[in-house]
């Protein structure tokens, strides 16, 4: 017997994947997490997310790099809120998030069958 025995192809275009996407691109700056970049239609763009918004707290955890926030978006799953701190110019502005199922282009078989 071989391992190959016991193993299973699995066509990756027939995964669910329902993993949630905050859809920003963000850059560490002296000041904390910039946002660079929103993607449109986002859970982010839906809840008022904007470029420059800089991240300081996310779901009461202290944001300080890029890596706080990918740690707090994996463990949510659609239909779950996440509660963010942003600094807008002089502002401090409360966020809620709430996260959607990937859309047909965001999965990872690009919504191809």
């Amino acid at each position: 017997l071989y391992i190959a025995d016991f193993l299973w192809c699995i066509p990756y275009r027939n995964l669910n994947d329902s993993r949630v996407r905050l859809g920003v691109q963000l850059q560490e700056v002296e000041s904390g997490v910039k946002v660079v970049m929103v993607q449109p239609d986002s859970a982010a763009a839906k809840a008022g997310i904007q470029p420059g918004d800089l991240v300081k707290i996310i779901d009461d955890r202290p944001v300080q790099n890029s890596q706080d926030v990918q740690y707090a978006v994996l463990g949510k799953k659609p239909g779950d809120y996440s509660h963010l701190t942003l600094v807008r110019g002089e502002r401090e502005l409360a966020v809620e998030v709430l996260f959607d199922a990937p859309t047909k282009e965001e999965s990872p078989s690009g919504g191809k069958k």
